[in-house]
């Protein structure tokens, strides 16, 4: 099994450091825990009752009944959940733990672990966990093949689902193309001094050009 032990940024950051982690996981036939979603977790039917966000999803789940012990899943719990695995992956990677009673991969800032390599899938596939902590886990050579399988998972929940299409539905007969502009200001706003953040009126003109 694969257990992401770190969390990273919002929505967009954890759902690509969990697509990259997820072909891996399908590659390798392991399981994904990713409890990092917990905060989104609602919006995606595939983790919505599972504590763990996990991949493959349980079998209670596949078959369409909520697991007993998540069927009322609370943020408080997937916050405690998240705090303890990160504890636990900082401390065994600190002791330097070379496989028991798990295996820890930990990657800094401008380092970065190709997950299709021949030493990550052995430690995918050992007996004992492995505990992944870091930003850059990448393979877009199995995110490329498993890509289906991916955008399968995160099907977003269908009330969502409806407000985007009923959004959708007047545009489309306005033109050959719609284009939506992602505005990011939350933690613009201080990341790196507000270098990149910009008013609205700075995207509404360059969206006229």
């Amino acid at each position: 099994m694969i257990i992401a032990t770190r969390q990273y940024g919002q929505l967009g950051n954890r759902l690509r450091l969990y697509a990259h982690l997820m072909a891996a996981a399908i590659e390798y036939d392991v399981t994904l825990y990713f409890p990092h979603l917990n905060e989104y977790a609602e919006f995606f039917p595939c983790v919505a009752n599972d504590y763990w966000c996990r991949y493959p999803q349980p079998p209670a789940r596949q078959s369409g009944q909520a697991l007993e012990s998540d069927s009322k899943a609370s943020k408080l719990v997937r916050a405690l959940i998240c705090k303890q695995v990160y504890l636990t992956g900082r401390v065994l990677s600190h002791l330097r733990c070379t496989g028991f009673p798990a295996h820890v991969v930990r990657v800094v800032d401008g380092e970065t672990c190709i997950l299709h390599e021949p030493e990550f899938a052995r430690k995918a596939q050992s007996r004992r966990p492995l505990l992944v902590a870091g930003w850059k886990f990448r393979s877009a050579e199995l995110l490329a093949k498993h890509a289906a399988a991916v955008r399968s998972h995160f099907q977003i929940a269908p009330e969502h689902q409806a407000n985007i299409q009923n959004s959708l539905a007047p545009l489309r007969g306005t033109g050959n193309k719609i284009v939506g502009v992602h505005v990011r200001h939350g933690d613009y706003q201080t990341w790196k001094n507000g270098r990149y953040y910009h008013p609205i009126d700075d995207y509404a003109a360059t969206m006229r050009l």
